[in-house]
């Protein structure tokens, strides 16, 4: 991945997991960020719930996305306003479910690294419906897809490749992607971590789960 990228934007800055980082990006309008296994547990475990995630920031702003799933041949994209996906090589609907009331929304929570903090959120919301999933490029799929409507991580390990891509495609999709604290999603910094944790949604939730946030984010000084 890396490889084609830099044949084919050879101006184009690079940061990889585990591969490719340079101070040189810093000075580079644009930046692609790979992460060529978003699930590493899940690989381990062969479950398929892990992807291929490829984006590309503009100006520190996620502007495209690529998430690709291997085991279900299922692929989505997104840049600006325009979203797509396939599974198998056929057209899949992305459309955002259209729910407003917390109590009747799905959350996406990580099979692995279920957190307490996730849990009051979700019992502040009033949600009940849950659904454990690996990779965060597989949970903002899902509610790229209209499967669910919301993702809440108050991890401080996520990198700035673990959210590129998927905030590209969301926003594509008309959905929303923050911190936890509500705060804009930037890249191309030089510390690559995303230290207040992630917030993705349909957007007409959002508000509703910041403010359910509020005592999490304000308890840690965020």
């Amino acid at each position: 991945v890396v490889a084609g990228i830099g044949t084919n934007f050879p101006g184009d800055a690079i940061l990889a997991e585990e591969s490719t980082d340079s101070a040189a990006r810093f000075a580079a309008r644009r930046l692609w960020c790979v992460d060529p296994l978003d699930g590493t547990k899940e690989f381990i475990d062969h479950n398929g719930m892990f992807v291929v995630m490829i984006g590309l920031a503009i100006d520190g702003e996620a502007r495209l996305g690529v998430v690709y799933q291997p085991t279900e041949d299922l692929l989505l994209w997104g840049a600006g306003q325009q979203v797509g996906a396939e599974k198998n090589g056929q057209p899949v609907t992305c459309a955002l479910s259209q729910c407003v009331t917390a109590s009747k929304a799905t959350m996406v929570v990580s099979r692995s690294h279920r957190s307490k903090t996730v849990t009051r959120v979700a019992e502040r919301l009033g949600v009940s419906q849950e659904k454990p999933l690996g990779s965060v490029g597989l949970k903002v799929a899902d509610i790229v897809l209209g499967h669910s409507e919301l993702y809440v991580s108050t991890s401080n390990r996520m990198q700035e490749w673990d959210t590129c891509a998927p905030e590209a495609i969301l926003r594509a999709a008309g959905g929303l992607m923050t911190d936890v604290a509500g705060n804009p999603m930037r890249y191309n910094k030089p510390d690559t971590s995303v230290p207040k944790g992630v917030l993705a949604s349909n957007g007409l939730l959002h508000a509703d789960t910041l403010e359910a946030l509020a005592p999490e984010t304000t308890l840690r000084g965020w």
